[in-house]
Formats: structure tokens, sequence, C-alpha cells
């Protein structure tokens, strides 16, 4: 529900953030304790390669950070606040050799600072989203790279910048079924990450996987207009229901 209200506010507020020069917003918004919201937008800003803005709760949009060139780039995704107050994101452009970032941004400065740039086998363009746990690690997918190309999922520990790759997938056979994850992470009261991809599985319609303790699973793999899994190419994050 909060990404479905958030994702209506974006589409509400796009007249007014097109007039301040801010184009094709993306992601879900971002609440902050003050009752503001933050997010990204893929075009726009000084240089035409996103921005980051605030919207406060009497619709007053201002601009937190313009990206710029050789550093994070079109963001595709919106914000994590980790406990200092400062926003994470993911980034599918910029960085060492044009693959992707995770990006740390100073909504007090509008200082965007890339964390990690992403190399092709430990994963290249990420489009969703970071999760964090209690402890201030990241988690994340990429909708390519690894060792088939196909997507990673990782964990990145902003304190010593150490990028982890938890799973590769493999498409349509494997261990890893799935292929090119598009959104972000759900992480359930028990630690255990879900996600889905917008291909491969049985089908190469997509799926829906788990890591628990580090252990890969597949859940399910969609099967189109037919069978018992009916759906494909699923793009968003998913959402608890606080039932499990």
């Amino acid at each position: 529900m909060k990404t479905f209200i958030a994702a209506v506010a974006v589409a509400f507020l796009a007249p007014m953030i097109s007039e301040a020069g801010i184009a094709s917003p993306n992601g879900s918004l971002l609440r902050l304790p003050d009752g503001s919201f933050v997010g990204t937008s893929y075009d726009g800003g000084t240089e035409k390669i996103g921005a980051a803005f605030r919207i406060t709760r009497f619709s007053e949009l201002t601009t937190i950070a313009n990206f710029i060139t050789n550093s994070a780039e079109n963001p595709a995704s919106g914000f994590v606040r980790d406990a200092s107050g400062a926003l994470w994101g993911t980034s599918p452009f910029g960085g060492t050799g044009d693959l992707g970032t995770i990006y740390r941004c100073d909504p007090a400065t509008g200082t965007v600072e890339v964390k990690f740039s992403f190399g092709g086998a430990n994963g290249r363009a990420p489009s969703g989203p970071l999760v964090m746990d209690s402890a201030g690690v990241f988690y994340g997918t990429t909708t390519r790279g690894g060792t088939l190309d196909l997507g990673t999922v990782f964990s990145f520990v902003p304190t010593s910048g150490t990028l982890t790759t938890l799973a590769e997938f493999s498409g349509v056979n494997g261990a890893t079924l799935g292929a090119e994850p598009e959104s972000g992470l759900l992480r359930d009261a028990a630690g255990v990450l879900w996600g889905t991809t917008t291909a491969g599985g049985a089908l190469g319609q997509g799926t829906m996987f788990k890591i628990d303790a580090g252990v890969f699973s597949s859940v399910l793999s969609f099967t189109g207009t037919n069978g018992t899994e009916l759906g494909s190419i699923p793009r968003g994050e998913l959402l608890d229901d606080g039932a499990g």
C-alpha cells in the first residue's frame, strides 16, 4: 500500500516536477521523519541525467542534488535512509566503466558520492532500490552481469565498501532460475530476502525467489496466460502484509 501511495503521489505531482526541471521520476518516494518525501528522477537536473528531489507536506518541491557525468547517473529507483540520515541508492549507469553504482546522497549538502562501481562480473546495471538490515548492511539486485550476464543478488557493507555476490541467475535452467531482476528485494522479519525476476524460470516468463541464510531457492516460475502460476515479467517490489 505504501508503494502504491508513493507511486500515485509521483504521478499526481508530475506537472510540478516537470516545471522544476526534473523529468521522469522513478521508483517509490521515501517518507522522512518530518513528513516530507524524497525521490529520484531518471532525467532532468543540470546535466539531464537525473536529480534527487524533496516534496514537503505543503507540496513545495526542491532539488536536493543533481547527478553529474562520471558519477552516479540516471537513477531508476528511490532511496533508503541510513541511521545518520544519508540517502542511499543505485544507478544503472555511471561509475568506473559506466556499469552502474551504489551511491550515497547527503540531503543537507546535495553531495552525491559513488560508494561502489559495478564491474560486470559482480553485476551491472542495478535498477532496483536497496534494502537495509538492522546492522546497516544493504542488499540489492543487478539486472545484468554475473557469470551468465543474467543478473545478480548482492550485499554491500558501507563501512568497508565490500560487495558480496549472493546469487547469480542461471536463466531457464540451473540452480538459480530467473534472469534480469528489475526490482529490489523485500527483507522479511526473519531476515529472508525475497524478490522477482522479469525473465528466466521454467518457461522464461519470470520467477519469484528467496535467499534464506545464504541459500537460494526458486519459489515459483510464472506460466504466462495458462498454467498454475499465471502472470509474467514482474517488475515491481514485493510487499509484506505483516502476516508473512
